[in-house]
Parts: C-alpha cells; sequence; structure tokens
C-alpha cells in the first residue's frame, strides 16, 4: 500500500520520476518477478483510492480499481473529476511491462463525461489549450466518448457521441454526432498539430435541422455586423467540408477559414435589415435607377420578408463568401444573384 502524501519524504533515488497524486492511497495484491536479462514479470489486483492532484492549475481526482499481468493493464470502472467535469470509464493497456521499459503509451479507452465546458474569455472553465491536447511522444490511443453536454463559446451540443485514434501528431476523430442547435450534426474531423502553439482543424460535418437564428448566435454572427441573428429565423442544412486554424488558447482564426459545401434554409424568414433600408435610400437618391419602384412601397415590404426554400453551393475562403448564381423568390421581390461578400462587409 502506497499513501502519496508520505511519498514524498521518501529518499530522492526511491521516487517516482514524473507526475504523481498528492493525496491518496495506491494498493496492489500480486507478485512481481525479476526474470532476468532486464526481464520482469507483473500480476495482480490494484486499488486507487481517493487520488487526487493538480495539472496545469487544473484539479482532479481519480478512484479505480482493475487488474495487471504481462499481457494486459486493465481498469472496468473509474470514476475520476477534471476541475467540475464528472468522467467516468474503463481503461485497457495491452503489454505494460513492455510498455513501461519503451517509454510508450498505448491503451483503448471508454469515457463518460457528464459536462465540458470551453471558454477563451475570463471565467471559471478549466485552463485549456493545445499544450494539454498534445499527446506525448510514443502515445497511441484508440478512444470511445461520450458527452452529456459540451459547451463551446456559445455552441452547445447534447449527447455527443465520438470515436477516434490520438497520437502526438493527429487526433482523428472517426464518426462523431450530436444533438445542435434543434438539429443534428454528425460526420468526421481530425486536428493536425503543426506546432505546439498551432493546429489545423478539418471536419466534414452534415448539419440537419438547425435553428438559423441560434445559428448565426451560436458564431457571434460570423465576425460581421450586416445579417445577424435577430434577423433571421428558419431552419438550416448544410454538408460539406470545414477546414480552420486553431491558436494556442483553442480560439478559431476566422483568416484561415476555408469552406466547401451546400447548404439549404426552409421556411426562411428577414426582419427589420438595415441593409434593405440602405436599397430603398439609395433608390430614392437615384431615380433615374429604377424610375418604375417606389422606394417607400419596397421599404415596407422588405421589413418583413418570407422566401422560398433555398439550396445553394457555398465557399468560403481568405474571409470571402463565394454564392454561385441562386434563384431567391420571396414575399418582397425575387432575385437571381450571384456574388461575393467579405467578412469586412464588402460585397
Amino acid at each position: 500500500e502506497v499513501d502519496w502524501e508520505r511519498w514524498g519524504e521518501m529518499p530522492a533515488p526511491l521516487q517516482w520520476i514524473g507526475r504523481q497524486p498528492n493525496q491518496g492511497k495506491a494498493t496492489w495484491n500480486g507478485t512481481i518477478s525479476a526474470l532476468g536479462a532486464n526481464t520482469w514479470a507483473a500480476s495482480g489486483e490494484w486499488n486507487a483510492i481517493n487520488w487526487a492532484g493538480e495539472y496545469n492549475s487544473t484539479p482532479w481526482k481519480f478512484n479505480g480499481s482493475g487488474s495487471i499481468h504481462d499481457e494486459e493493464l486493465a481498469s472496468t470502472d473509474f470514476n475520476a473529476t477534471w476541475g467540475e467535469t464528472g468522467i467516468m470509464g474503463s481503461v485497457n493497456v495491452p503489454n505494460p511491462v513492455t510498455q513501461m521499459k519503451q517509454g510508450t503509451s498505448e491503451m483503448t479507452l471508454n469515457l463518460h463525461l457528464d459536462h465540458w465546458t470551453y471558454s477563451s474569455g475570463e471565467d471559471d472553465s478549466p485552463a485549456m489549450d493545445l499544450k494539454i491536447l498534445n499527446m506525448p511522444k510514443g502515445a497511441d490511443w484508440t478512444i470511445q466518448t461520450e458527452i452529456d453536454h459540451l459547451q463551446y463559446e456559445l455552441l452547445a451540443l447534447e449527447n455527443v457521441q465520438t470515436k477516434g485514434r490520438i497520437t502526438p501528431e493527429k487526433w482523428t476523430v472517426q464518426s462523431f454526432s450530436a444533438k445542435a442547435l434543434q438539429g443534428i450534426l454528425a460526420g468526421d474531423a481530425s486536428i493536425e498539430f503543426q506546432s505546439p502553439n498551432e493546429a489545423m482543424v478539418i471536419a466534414h460535418p452534415t448539419l440537419k435541422g438547425c435553428d438559423l437564428n441560434e445559428l448565426f448566435f451560436a458564431f457571434k454572427d460570423f465576425d460581421q455586423k450586416t445579417l445577424r441573428a435577430e434577423h433571421l429565423t428558419g431552419t438550416f442544412g448544410a454538408s460539406g467540408s470545414v477546414k480552420f486554424k486553431w491558436i494556442n488558447d483553442l480560439s478559431w482564426q476566422p483568416k484561415t477559414l476555408d469552406v466547401l459545401g451546400k447548404s439549404t434554409i426552409a421556411g426562411g424568414k428577414l426582419k427589420n435589415l438595415e441593409a434593405f433600408d440602405d436599397i430603398a435610400d439609395f433608390l430614392a437618391e437615384n431615380r433615374m435607377m429604377a424610375p418604375l419602384v417606389d422606394p417607400e412601397d419596397l421599404r415596407k415590404r422588405l421589413k418583413f420578408v418570407e422566401f422560398d426554400n433555398l439550396e445553394s453551393a457555398v465557399y468560403i475562403t481568405k474571409e470571402s463568401v463565394q454564392l454561385p448564381q441562386i434563384d431567391i423568390r420571396s414575399t418582397a421581390m425575387n432575385i437571381s444573384l450571384a456574388g461575393t461578400y467579405g467578412f469586412d462587409e464588402s460585397l
């Protein structure tokens, strides 16, 4: 039995080199054998009781039990906390003695988290940055995760399920699904670590039944001020590929956003869009541009606009949204348009 609070009193040559709990006990009931030629064997049962410590200023706790022998270290069930997040699950580590000797970390994990929250602002959420996501050399984890509630900035996801593989160079999410924005989000993704402070996120999502107002609210109107959440209602769907960069604090960089996809809008409505007032003002001041249009009548019709179901390809690159020709039939007017809209509000 090891008492971690007394561990620091042991002579330095006997200290475990590396991070360790500062509270709790570990028990072992089994055998460890030296077979000669620097070869070891182990078998037995283990318990971790009320382990507690701190990593990057985030407190953690761990309780678990399991078995170990030459071919496998297993924890059939454990429960832990990371900051305010509760975690339950199981772990399986093949050839633990060999891995310890070689300095590798291969394992299979099944995890269930009650919630996870991330915000780039100053709040009580656990400290989170790319350094935590970078795995040590030799790591190769196969992982299946369920998260009851995941909050990333203003985006809330429920019943998140993922399957993937984690290595020092790349996180590969082979599949994910979640309830999001009153719809369903599913697909696959990867995170490639380009440096200690930068990572490229690539995803192939499909979004169905999403609330358009909540979409714009969750993504802070996509860093533009012309078309905002308060103007929109309707149901949004999309599929395609998305690529962007994360920096050290896990904030995404709009300048790196690349999107190639298809979007649909059903039951779309626009209300009180200031840009429509600008159109009416322009026509009122330039009567020769549209002599048969009554600017004030147009202004009234544009206050609340309902449009038929839309489907269009969408391309986003270098802070610019490119729209191929699309026909929009609405209660105010019918429009055929194609063009480019910049994140700097240029049109």
